[in-house]
């Protein structure tokens, strides 16, 4: 059933997998016994609508293939409410456009200012594909940026293989993770070591940060973050934040950090992990040493 499907409605197909592997995959049987219903009931609107993203992000990967932006949605979702961000999106899919043009002859090039012919779709992909490459390369530009930019090549490698590695789509919110505010918040050195560098990505426009609570009772104060929106196609993951992000602790941050080699991780590797240190020895005081300070 899903092969038929698949020649006739790949991207249906893949969600339809997802589905099947949700509503009937136990144990070793990959998915359900039997096909949905012809009449695609079973596929509801807003269970389709946050997993599409991620289910493009499927297909493309299968076909070794890259995931395309362009357009009017595309590019303000990307800008994401930086107006620097939407004049260098802008700037490279007009630059790209005008060399392409400037290789045709005069009679078949086009006039996007006329209102009547868009610029290719090919070619807005290039040119968005191409600033989120650039932006990507400028964050080593800023002070300390090539520490963050190291966390960012790792975390967004991390999200891509978490959305990429879910067949079952089960957590299609994964291009963004939260923490709870009080782990942040704890008075010892790691946390607040990792507290400031991620205030300082955010400072810096790298990373995203929104505060939030979780749904139970509790109502635990949390603050979600995402990678800023134009580095979506450099590390090829949905931009759309439709879902709930992973829910962290500090330690997988950390491992992050520790992979990215950021200073601080690589000082209390102990702590880090999240076990206890051992008991350092009581030092001794040796008698004929004068007191710096007095008694």
């Amino acid at each position: 059933w899903l092969r038929t499907l698949y020649a006739e409605r790949p991207l249906d197909a893949v969600l339809a997998a997802a589905w099947g592997r949700q509503t009937g995959g136990q144990g070793k049987r990959q998915h359900r016994d039997s096909p949905p219903p012809k009449d695609d009931s079973w596929m509801k609107p807003w269970w389709r609508k946050e997993r599409l993203e991620q289910a493009v992000l499927h297909l493309a990967a299968r076909r070794a293939q890259r995931m395309l932006w362009w357009g009017y949605d595309d590019i303000i979702a990307l800008s994401g409410g930086n107006i620097t961000a939407f004049l260098h999106l802008c700037h490279k899919v007009w630059d790209i456009f005008l060399k392409r043009e400037y290789l045709n002859p005069p009679e078949k090039r086009i006039n996007p200012l006329s209102g009547q012919t868009p610029i290719p779709e090919n070619l807005q992909a290039a040119g968005i594909q191409g600033a989120s490459a650039d932006w990507y390369r400028k964050l080593g530009e800023q002070p300390g940026g090539d520490v963050r930019r190291r966390f960012i090549e790792q975390l967004g490698k991390r999200l891509r293989h978490q959305l990429r590695d879910d067949r079952r789509m089960s957590y299609p919110g994964a291009n963004g993770f939260s923490l709870a505010r009080e782990e942040l918040e704890a008075d010892h050195s790691p946390n607040r070591e990792m507290w400031r560098f991620l205030q300082d990505a955010v400072g810096y426009g790298d990373l995203h940060a929104v505060s939030h609570t979780t749904k139970n009772k509790a109502g635990e104060a949390r603050i979600k973050f995402y990678l800023n929106p134009i580095l979506s196609p450099a590390f090829q993951l949905p931009a759309a934040h439709t879902k709930e992000p992973l829910y962290w602790k500090i330690a997988e941050v950390m491992t992050l950090a520790q992979k990215a080699e950021l200073p601080f991780a690589l000082k209390e590797p102990a702590l880090i992990a999240g076990e206890e240190q051992p008991d350092k020895a009581p030092l001794i005081e040796d008698p004929s040493q004068l007191k710096l300070f007095g008694d």
